[in-house]
Order: C-alpha cells, then structure tokens, then sequence
C-alpha cells in the first residue's frame, strides 16, 4: 500500500525572472551502485525546490516495492520502504519526467540509480533511440521492459502490456536516445509507447507503440524503435441515426469509415410506421465536430414517421467490422433548398497545379468537389477535359474515381502532361443530383497548367545494407506528411554489404528526410506501408532505417551523395550477425 503525505508544504522562493531550467538531481543516498545495503531510506537532494506529488507520480521501483511513504520539503525528498526488500537482490528506482520543481520544469530525462542487499550488482544495459511517425527522435517516451524468462516460453506468448507492470523502464531524451541499466541478464522485450495516461502501462488503440526489428537482449545499444498506431479493433458501431432533412439520413459511427469503400446497397431503411422499405440512392461524407459522419441520399422521408436503418459490411479504414450496425431515427420532412455546384479549388489560369501532389498508383489526380450529391452517372456527360495543343484546346478521354456522391478524382486517360495547359468545363445543365433532378443551369471554366518538370529537383544516392532482399526507400518532403517512394533490389556482395544506388525524381524543391524499410511481404508495392508490428500478440515491427540528416533539394538540380544506411542487428557481444 503507498500512503501519500509529505512533512511540508513546498514554496518555491518569489520575484526574479521566471524560470524555465529543468530540475536536476545533485545528491542522493546510498550512493548509485551501492553494496550490502541494509537501511530502509533513500534520501534525494535537487537544485531547486520540488513538487512532492509529482515526485510521488514519477516514481518506479524495480523489482516492485509496495509499501513505502515518500516525504519531500524545498529541495530535499525522502523515501521510507516498509516492504522487507530480499537478500542478494539488485534494486533500482528511478525518477521519469513526470518529475517537476514547484515551477512545473520537468525533470529533462529520467534517471535510474541502484543499490544492492548482496555482494554485487546486476549490470546488464540495452542501449536504442525511439522515433516518431515522422521518423524525427521522440523526447519523453516512456521503455517499458520486460524480462523473458528462458524456461517460461508460455511467459513471452501471454504476456500484455496493457495489464502487465514492466520489470524496469527508461525514458528518451531530446535525441530519442534511452538507456536500461542494473538490467539482470538475458532476453527482454521493449514496448514504447507516449503514455498519454501516465499509468505506465500500453492503452490499446489510445496510445503510439514503438516495438523492435529484432529480438532484444542485454548489451545491445543501437535498438531502434519507431511509433506506429494499432487499429483498433474493437466492433464498429452505428452509434446515431438523424434525419437532417426529407432525403438525408446522417449516420454516426463510432470510429470514422472509409467512405470510397462503400455503397448504397450496403444500407437498408425501413419505415415501421408505413411498413415499407425507403429507397437509398447514395452516400457522401462529411465532417462535423471533428468526427466524420456518412450521409445517405434516401428517397422522402415523413415527418414523424419511425425509421430503422441498418448497415452491411461496413468496415472502417483499418478493416474491422461490426455484426450488429443499427439505428433508428424519426422522420423529417424539411424540403433540402441548397444548390449544387462543382466547387473548384484553384483560381483561373492556375499555374503550377498538382505540384505537391502526393504519388499513388492512380498518378496525379486532379480533385473535385461539390456543394452537394450528384448522380456519378451524370459527371460524364457535364464534364469535359481538353488539353491544350498549340492554340488550340482539344478534347481527351479521361477516367473518374469517385470517393462519394461529392468527390471525385479527375486524371487524363494517360495521365496529366508535366506542364501541358487544360482546360476544364462542367455544364451543370447536363449535370443532375443524386436524386436525379436538374441542378443549377450554369457553366463553371477553368484553364490550369500542370506543373512543369522545371519545378522538380533530383536526389541521388547510395543505400548501404548487409541484407538481400527488396527494401522500399522514402522521402518526405517536410512540412507535408508527403513520401516520395523507390523500391528497390539489396544484393550484398562477397563482404556481406551491399551498396545500391538510388534516384529520387520529380520531387518539388524544399527539405528532405530519407527513410526506409525491408518489406515482409516477398512481392511489396511501391506504395506498401511500413508494417510497426504489434504489443499484443507481439509481432516484430518490418526492419527499417532513418537518416539524421535533412537533404536539400533545389529546381532543376540534382543533389548527390545522398547517404542512407542500415545498422547492422548486434549479437549480446556487439557483434553483428
């Protein structure tokens, strides 16, 4: 049981500028190392004033000590551990960044110090860097560790961070650099996570998890791990059903769905005060208070009527289900007075379009949107698409790819000319809602220039790697969340490395970072996702590498020497294999 008091009130001293430093340990009893330990107290003494509370929060004993009061005054804190701790045993603590002085700094990193009721200490350390996303170093996640023991394989199958208190722990510093020390011997398994909650424990899908490449044992010091976030896969529910007006039925899930993954026919209304089904022509989305709703076209709905709807097959961006997607709702029979409209985003004569274009298997696609559903049948015919050839603009053939009744995307039949001149034209005479009525009798031009290869820049390189087998090479232009692939073929030679050169074309000018990843998949896409593995059942994450440094790139240039390596995986003794 932990009793919470404290012998003082802590103050931090008033007036002079406001402090921003960290605090800093600069004294503690018994000494980090210390043998034969036999007192019950462990003292720690700061530079400035601390917040006993937060001392408390950021407290973790290795192994778990239970019964223990912590008392703090200004810059002094004790520890009094009432449990009976074992003979022979090493014993660590240490002291996360939930650690604050009275000023609310938090401790820069954590720190772990130890002491041992034997003639000698466990000295076992595991030694990585934590990433983020965005393959940038993560200050503040929180290592959680866990011993596997080698008689107990059905441990290392079972075991759940999500109820399972770790053996010992660490933090990253601003680098993303963590350090495990005073480990005992052998084979561990290491889980970052964010710990939004500070519970020291992974929440499923609430959290970022970051697991190994690789199975981990004590005297590794380059395990790299990056934050990946697991879908959850708790069942899909239709949470709300509201009819907003006579032919709009909006649905609430509760977590957002793919929309271009559905249908009208996956939905069923059925109007139990009438007894009869309700015809649904389409679907669209949209976003309200930060959370995506579908939005079925139905035919008239009656004011007061009870309604049931019910979803098939609905799954959400991850894949994952429910059995059970029903709602009801009471009917509404306000009229739906808003116009339909093709809402370009891009002014007349746009110069440079699509420039920061995100590459996919479709090519460079030009976006569409409307104020309202539309009949999809209906887009061909109200669109028309010209490329311009001299002076002249002449028709082409061009294919559509519909994300829901309001969205579209737009590509030549053989994709857009790198600074070719279009022109586009939708003639909403010809074009009809999702209710197939006419829509507003207006003519929308555009002219556009697609952007011109002069714009782009080049980078040229060279992969290092000690494994064979393809590896998916990206570069994100920052600031974008945009990746630019090449996939590419490893062959190490005779000494067992292999240096594969690269070449990254149309990027747009700006600043790189360079990462990449061996795909489990013997056949990957060039557009594969980096697989982050799983806490629980563990998977190892896809093996991958970062660079540190950002890369440069200019119009019309080509920058090289562009450098990306693969660390080679260390044996305990810190060898490679």
């Amino acid at each position: 049981m932990l009793l919470l008091s404290a012998c003082a009130t802590e103050v931090a001293p008033q007036g002079g500028p406001e402090d921003r430093t960290p605090p800093k340990i600069v004294n503690i009893y018994p000494d980090s190392g210390t043998l034969r330990f036999s007192d019950n107290r462990i003292r720690i003494e700061f530079n400035k004033f601390i917040n006993v509370q937060s001392l408390r929060s950021a407290l973790f004993f290795s192994p778990a000590i239970e019964d223990y009061e912590v008392y703090g005054a200004g810059r002094s804190a004790e520890i009094i551990i009432y449990d009976t701790l074992q003979p022979n045993r090493t014993y660590t603590y240490t002291l996360t960044n939930e650690l604050k002085d009275t000023r609310g700094n938090a401790l820069e990193k954590s720190y772990t110090f130890a002491f041992s009721t034997g003639n000698k200490i466990d000295s076992g350390f595991i030694a990585g860097r934590v990433f983020g996303r965005n393959n940038r170093p993560v200050k503040g996640a929180l290592v959680l560790a866990y011993l596997l023991p080698d008689t107990n394989r059905l441990y290392a199958d079972t075991l759940n961070p999500a109820y399972q208190k770790p053996d010992y722990l660490a933090q990253t510093d601003s680098a993303g650099r963590f350090q495990l020390n005073y480990l005992v011997e052998g084979q561990y398994r290491l889980i970052a996570i964010n710990d939004k909650i500070a519970n020291r424990r992974y929440d499923f899908a609430q959290e970022e998890f970051a697991v190994p490449f690789h199975p981990v044992r004590t005297g590794m010091t380059n395990v790299l791990m990056r934050f990946a976030l697991e879908p959850d896969t708790t069942e899909l529910e239709l949470q709300v059903a509201e009819a907003r007006h006579a032919h709009s039925v909006i649905l609430r899930f509760n977590r957002d769905v793919a929309p271009d993954s559905l249908s009208a026919q996956q939905f069923v209304i059925f109007d139990s005060t009438a007894q009869a089904f309700v015809a649904v022509y389409d679907l669209y989305s949209q976003i309200e208070g930060r959370r995506e709703q579908i939005v079925l076209v139905t035919d008239s709905l009656i004011e007061g009527h009870l309604y049931a709807v019910r979803a098939f097959d609905v799954k959400d961006r991850f894949g994952f289900s429910g059995d059970s997607l029903v709602a009801v709702f009471t009917g509404n029979s306000t009229p739906d007075t808003s116009t339909i409209l093709w809402q370009p985003t891009f002014a007349d004569s746009t110069k440079n379009l699509l420039e920061l274009s995100a590459p996919s298997p479709k090519g460079r696609t030009l976006p569409l949107q409307f104020s309202g559903p539309i009949s999809r049948s209906s887009l061909p015919q109200a669109l028309v698409l010209e490329l311009r050839i001299g002076k002249q603009y002449q028709p082409v053939d061009y294919q559509l790819f519909f994300i829901d009744a309001t969205r579209a995307m737009l590509r030549p039949q053989r994709g857009f000319e790198l600074g070719a001149w279009y022109r586009l034209t939708v003639n909403h005479g010809k074009l009809r809602s999702a209710l197939n009525k006419p829509v507003r009798d207006t003519l929308i031009v555009r002219h556009f220039q697609i952007v011109s290869e002069e714009q782009f820049g080049t980078i040229e390189g060279t992969l290092t790697a000690d494994s064979a087998g393809h590896v998916l090479l990206h570069a994100e232009l920052l600031g974008t969340n945009v990746f630019y692939p090449i996939l590419l073929t490893v062959q190490p030679d005779a000494t067992g490395i292999a240096f594969t050169p690269f070449t990254l074309q149309e990027l747009p000018e700006g600043r790189y970072f360079l990462s990449a990843f061996y795909p489990k998949n013997p056949n990957p896409s060039i557009y594969e996702a980096w697989d982050g593995g799983r806490p629980f059942p563990f998977r190892y994450a896809e093996r991958f590498t970062v660079g540190f440094d950002s890369i440069r790139v200019r119009k019309r240039w080509t920058t090289t020497g562009a450098r990306l390596r693969f660390s080679a995986i260390e044996l305990p003794d810190g060898k490679a294999p």
